[in-house]
């Protein structure tokens, strides 16, 4: 699986990039709301899920998807990993 980078969702087009895992170019943009846990029991009872909205591009040919996940859900989840 492709390494995965922060890159501004919004700012680009969906269809300039081709898909990172299958090269295709049919992709769309989503709104999302998700929940992100700790993958230890011990991370998991400390920190409750994070719950938070943001943006997904998702490829349609093989469900390759990238997120964009705000500033204040990314500080609490790195604070949540050093814990």
């Amino acid at each position: 699986m492709p390494e995965m980078t922060a890159i501004g969702l919004r700012s680009v087009p969906v269809g300039v990039i081709g898909c990172r895992s299958c090269g295709s170019g049919n992709k769309a943009r989503f709104n999302a709301e998700f929940a992100v846990s700790f993958p230890t029991f011990r991370r998991a009872l400390k920190n409750p899920p994070i719950y938070m909205v943001g943006t997904m591009v998702v490829c349609l040919g093989c469900g390759f998807a990238e997120l964009s996940i705000p500033q204040t859900e990314l500080r609490q989840l790195d604070e949540g990993a050093a814990a």
